[in-house]
């Protein structure tokens, strides 16, 4: 018999770095023990309510579904255990972010970290993220990447230095750039290796002779790619989203054979030692020394190559950590494992797909365009419960109320979807002034948002504000509304301060740094 694993996420793509070091990997290596299954489901997939009410542990990657509430309740109630996963710092995110993306949302914000305090553990990525996320939870885990993948160091005998990332890196890698260029020129037989979106490398490398382009692909074709670098390049501007970032970069490169040349930040700094497993740089002079002194010393090279190498197969193999991971998972699992082998789940990405895009056009406040998709969606699969919770959510927000009261008043959904679906109902009878919103409200089993809901909206409830953050401390529009309040009384003047520290933790790109 085995313990039934659910891994719960939002990411459409799964070849990204984070999906497979966070997810996919150690999902895999925790499978190879015969006393565990793991299965990965996106929380838009048809099945995920029913497969997370089923899992004897349910791991939870960054997920903000208002329905999530309800299922971290309901196992509860079960004696089934709940972990949560923050792989970065989501309130410190960069302009690749778009404005309108649903992490700059403080509602979702408040929701993930909300979530994150309502489950049994808090899973980070990094050491520093504890420092930002470790009052979240009474128990917190680091788990950081590892590597299951190696090649050893070989000879080469062109001088090829490389990078290669996402769109979310484009600005530390134009930091940098200048030196790149300069000693593209001054070593014009030397290579400089990119692998990543062509407008950027066409924006900053392109009329360089000595730079090649590779376009972006699997994890294994970034493998393939990094094999060939003599260098490794991993630049990072300092700031509060880098520092939190996991080291990635840097195993990998030590991984493959190659030298890794690191930003000095706190997320290299942690486990890489300068002149041993990496070197370090804090600007394009030293970045560009650094490069010079590699080229013109090739036993420097292979001597670091080695070194970092060894490193990484001896500190940071996946199945070296399998044990402690799975042994961490057994501390929630205080009763026998009871099932036999489960079918395999059906992928479902078309209605993913089409749902991903929805919340996209909803998080845009492009209504009319979501509603489409969400028809089309529906029409496919009549009885897709997370589609017809965007659509209802989305017919409340565009003002077409009475349409969701014909539609949705009599809606048969599992029992998670109800806190969600009685939620806009109740926004839709107090909008039309319709007698059954109380009783609607009545039928909120979350305690918070029932207290939301059975309040007239008002600026200057206090008393609800309150109450609200005696339930939820994150409760984001409570603390801007309670923080004005009292900022006006004298007498109050410490404790609005307060309150708004903590609303700027959750906001900092609207209420400023602090």
């Amino acid at each position: 018999m085995k313990y039934f694993i659910v891994q719960g996420y939002w990411y459409l793509e799964q070849e990204t770095g984070e999906f497979q070091h966070r997810i996919a990997r150690p999902g895999e290596m925790v499978a190879r023990h015969p006393e565990f299954l793991v299965r990965n489901v996106h929380v838009y997939h048809p099945l995920f309510a029913q497969l997370a009410l089923s899992a004897d542990l349910l791991i939870l990657h960054l997920v903000a579904e208002e329905e999530t509430a309800q299922i971290i309740q309901r196992r509860k109630k079960l004696g089934k255990a709940t972990l949560y996963e923050i792989p970065d710092n989501f309130l410190k995110v960069g302009d690749w972010v778009p404005p309108h993306n649903a992490l700059r949302n403080p509602m979702v914000r408040q929701r993930i970290l909300s979530a994150a305090r309502a489950c049994d553990s808090l899973i980070l990525s990094s050491p520093a993220l504890r420092e930002v996320f470790g009052a979240v939870s009474d128990r917190v885990q680091v788990f950081e990447n590892q590597i299951d993948h190696f090649s050893a160091p070989r000879k080469k005998n062109d001088f090829v230095f490389g990078w290669g990332g996402s769109l979310g890196h484009g600005h530390d890698l134009a930091w940098i750039s200048p030196a790149i260029e300069r000693f593209c020129r001054d070593f014009p037989d030397a290579r400089f290796a990119y692998m990543g979106d062509r407008g950027l490398f066409d924006r900053l490398f392109a009329y360089l002779d000595n730079a090649d382009y590779t376009e972006p692909g699997s994890l294994k074709a970034y493998y393939h790619f990094i094999r060939k670098l003599s260098v490794g390049i991993a630049p990072l501007i300092d700031n509060d989203f880098n520092r939190c970032r996991s080291d990635g970069k840097f195993i990998e490169f030590a991984a493959h054979g190659v030298v890794p040349l690191l930003s000095d930040v706190a997320c290299y700094r942690h486990h890489g030692i300068d002149g041993e497993n990496a070197l370090f740089f804090s600007d394009g002079e030293s970045f560009y020394q650094h490069l010079k002194t590699l080229y013109e010393q090739p036993d420097r090279v292979a001597r670091l190559a080695k070194q970092s190498y060894d490193y990484a197969k001896l500190k940071r193999a996946l199945l070296n950590h399998a044990d402690k991971r799975m042994a961490y998972y057994r501390t929630f699992l205080p009763f026998e494992p009871s099932l036999d082998e489960i079918a395999e789940i059906p992928p479902c990405t078309g209605l993913i797909a089409h749902l991903h895009k929805a919340h996209y056009l909803a998080d845009a406040h492009e209504y009319t365009e979501a509603l489409e998709v969400l028809d089309e969606v529906l029409e496919m699969h009549p009885t897709y419960a997370q589609a017809h919770m965007l659509r209802l959510k989305t017919l409340c927000n565009f003002g077409y109320h009475r349409e969701v009261m014909e539609e949705y008043h009599d809606f048969a959904c599992e029992p998670v979807y109800w806190d969600v679906l009685y939620c806009y109902l109740s926004q839709s009878a107090l909008a039309l002034g319709d007698a059954r919103q109380s009783e609607l409200v009545r039928k909120i089993a979350d305690l918070g948002l029932r207290t939301r809901c059975s309040y007239k909206p008002s600026l200057n409830n206090e008393r609800m504000f309150r109450k609200l953050l005696k339930i939820n401390p994150y409760d984001y529009e409570a603390l801007i509304r309670l923080s004005q309040i009292t900022a006006h009384n004298p007498k109050k003047v410490e404790e609005a301060s307060a309150l708004f520290k903590r609303a700027v933790f959750m906001n900092p790109e609207e209420l400023g740094a602090g």
